[in-house]
């Protein structure tokens, strides 16, 4: 999953990538510039779910959470985004082109525009 990350998100993001919930905790406190986390819940299930239990409730690491899983429980409006407020989840194989568009969305947010009609 880091290969296809690497290779849809290198060219306009920088990526910190990781293989597991420790090692993203050590990158975490050393890089304050982290806008975004993605979790692969198919591997180490329970340290992930540590792991962004810990991002979401933490005033210095919350962090918006996207989570790639081949189990449709965690993708479907299940567990993953109602216990652990996840910002969406992709369900395993997914288009590239989404998640791309969704980081995009998070990282580059739309201005808005106020126009005072007085």
């Amino acid at each position: 999953m880091n290969i296809l990350l690497q290779t849809v998100l290198a060219k306009r993001h920088k990526l910190i990538l990781v293989s597991d919930a420790f090692q993203a905790m050590y990158q975490m406190k050393h890089h304050l510039d982290i806008d975004l986390i993605i979790v692969d819940m198919d591997y180490q299930t329970q340290e992930n779910r540590d792991f962004i239990e810990h991002v979401q409730t933490s005033c210095l690491y919350a962090k918006p959470v996207i989570v790639l899983s081949s189990n449709k429980t965690d993708t479907e409006a299940g567990e993953s985004l109602t216990q652990y407020q996840v910002y969406t989840c992709f369900t395993k194989p997914f288009n590239p082109l989404e998640l791309v568009r969704c980081i995009n969305e998070l990282t580059n947010p739309v201005p808005v525009h106020i126009i005072n009609k007085n």
